[in-house]
């Protein structure tokens, strides 16, 4: 047994570490079996029977510490060098060796957005420890230079591949948490192989006011960084918001293509606005942040739920910016009615209460959003090129919003005002027109253009 004032290690321990580490005590007993102290910097670890945390901790802070030949150790002479010992971070890794390993840990921070400070957490050393105890963890600022070297590589090799091809750019506005402002410019090809190919340029901090000009001058500094003409660029897609779409039209003199999944969105939130469908679907809003934000009235739910022999499940709450969330909120509402109305009925929540009339109203919406949903997720791919889908899609839409004699007056409404909306965005006197129905025209899938009357069809080239 050692003692060090108020740190103890066992006899039974064996292993050289322990010459560096003990346990708290109290006159000879441990108060704590999970917790080691370090004797030489007073550092608590924990201690869950392996020592990989202990010997990262020594070679780490205290190089030198953990000797090679054996020591003694709780009163036992000397030990047989172990292998690992024989392996000792003291000796390093070969140069190459090295060098690989550091490129691979700076790719590791690159892809995977970790932070630098990530290679100084004691779980990610002693791993690195484990797997290999010669690599030297390299140093912040050496990781940092590498990161710099590695972004102007993969920069340099973008702007190679990016030579005398036709594109197709994507571009939009957003904020950091830290309120600064970017824009992203992305750029969208098909490469020699035909497979199609998107590369984000940048994502350039705009600290100017989001002018058409600024937004303008913003994405034309991306295209010149990347000796990109203005003339390979054969049409930019945009959010419809009116300072990007100027930018594009106006300034680059570029084609601009509304995105058609930001469009759907638009009209949708249109419709969701008619005053007794916004009515009914705020209450259901109002009854899932209740059961959110009540835990004995979830409860209550979920034994209902089991009661009638339905899966336990919680009622969706919608974004305002994404309306497919309401829609996802008026599905699972409509599946649990049963049950919410009950809890609804006996904690006697008539403020959250639909009437019957405002079910079926919800039931119409729900029938009416459908196919907007499955044109949205087919919308949502990079896997492959969905221009030539945009106006057909449009038609087919526009066919399932006709008013129906059976349909309330609120449903009624909500189709004409999601239709105005819809057909506004790809009118025949727009740019993208002509571009878009040409995609069409060259997919086997649209090429009769049905979509189209018969003297728009025949301008198609």
């Amino acid at each position: 047994m050692d003692v060090d004032n108020d740190i103890y290690t066992p006899d039974n321990l064996k292993s050289n570490v322990w010459r560096h580490f003990g346990f708290s005590n109290i006159q000879g007993k441990i108060t704590k079996k999970d917790k080691v102290t370090c004797r030489i910097c007073r550092t608590k670890l924990s201690y869950h029977g392996t020592t990989s945390n202990l010997r990262a901790h020594l070679s780490t802070l205290h190089t030198g510490k953990l000797e090679v030949e054996g020591v003694k150790v709780g009163g036992l002479g000397p030990r047989q060098a172990r292998i690992d010992t024989m392996l000792s971070p003291s000796r390093g890794l070969p140069y190459a060796r090295q060098s690989k390993a550091t490129d691979l840990l700076t790719r590791f921070i690159c892809e995977d957005m970790r932070p630098i400070n990530a290679i100084y957490g004691s779980g990610f050393q002693a791993l690195i420890h484990e797997l290999e105890p010669r690599f030297n963890i390299p140093c912040f600022r050496t990781i940092s230079g590498n990161i710099t070297k590695l972004y102007e590589t993969t920069k340099d090799g973008i702007r190679e591949m990016l030579c005398g091809e036709k594109l197709g750019l994507t571009t939009d506005g957003w904020s950091s948490l830290a309120t600064e402002s970017y824009v992203t410019v992305t750029a969208h090809f098909i490469d020699e192989d035909w497979e199609m190919r998107n590369v984000v340029l940048d994502m350039s901090e705009l600290q100017t006011a989001h002018t058409a000009a600024n937004v303008s001058a913003c994405i034309d500094k991306v295209l010149q960084e990347f000796q990109v003409p203005r003339e390979s660029v054969l049409a930019i897609t945009t959010d419809n918001a009116t300072n990007y779409v100027n930018a594009v039209e106006r300034y680059l003199r570029i084609t601009d293509i509304p995105c058609m999944a930001h469009t759907i969105n638009l009209a949708a939130r249109k419709g969701l606005s008619e005053r007794s469908v916004a009515t009914a679907v705020s209450r259901l809003k109002a009854a899932a942040q209740h059961f959110k934000h009540s835990p004995t009235d979830s409860y209550l739910l979920e034994a209902k739920q089991k009661l009638l022999g339905l899966k336990p499940v919680q009622l969706i709450n919608d974004c305002a910016t994404r309306w497919n969330s309401t829609y996802d909120m008026i599905c699972r509402a409509a599946d649990q009615q049963a049950p919410v109305a009950a809890v609804i009925m006996e904690k006697k929540l008539s403020r959250l209460e639909l009437s019957s009339v405002e079910w079926t109203l919800m039931e119409k919406v729900k029938d009416v959003l459908q196919p907007f949903k499955v044109a949205t997720q087919a919308l949502s791919t990079e896997a492959y090129p969905t221009a030539s889908a945009v106006l057909p899609l449009q038609y087919v839409l526009l066919k399932q919003l006709k008013p129906s004699i059976d349909d309330p007056a609120g449903v009624k409404q909500m189709k004409t005002m999601v239709s105005t909306d819809l057909k506004a965005r790809y009118g025949p006197n727009k740019g993208a027109f002509l571009l878009l129905n040409t995609a069409s025209y060259l997919d086997p899938r649209f090429d009769r253009l049905v979509h189209l009357d018969t003297y728009l069809a025949r301008e198609i080239p």
